[in-house]
């Protein structure tokens, strides 16, 4: 809700007809994991790439490469599963609805075509507000 609120500041929008909560692609779920697993051995964002190559993450190196350092310095502290996030947010759904007097759609990243998309990330879903 607060980042819901923050991007309606940032667009200077008090009455949105729509807002849409993109959930990130179901392999950043596994990626940060993984992160967050090799961090307990060691911080270094090479080491850290070395091993995530080695795995099916590899399909995904220029973005992961993109965003492993941002990661490294600070990691959500629950990584849910794309499953349980969409769950959590198909719960609230009704609560941000009614906080903003607004229909909410939520959508995954893989069945997205917007380019926001590509932003979510476990607990950070991309936000569209029209």
């Amino acid at each position: 809700i607060s980042d819901i609120r923050y991007v309606l500041n940032l667009i200077k929008l008090e009455n949105p007809k729509e807002i849409t909560l993109i959930v990130s692609p179901k392999w950043k779920f596994e990626f940060f994991k993984q992160v967050k697993e090799l961090l307990k051995t060691t911080r270094n964002i090479g080491d850290i790439l070395k091993e995530l190559m080695k795995t099916d993450l590899r399909q995904h190196g220029t973005e992961i490469s993109k965003i492993i350092s941002k990661l490294v310095e600070k990691q959500p502290e629950y990584i849910l599963s794309q499953e349980k996030e969409l769950k959590i947010f198909t719960e609230s759904k009704s609560l941000i609805e009614k906080e903003f007097n607004t229909p909410v759609k939520l959508v995954l990243a893989e069945n997205s075509k917007d380019q926001k998309a590509n932003y979510a990330q476990p607990s950070k879903p991309a936000i569209l507000i029209v």
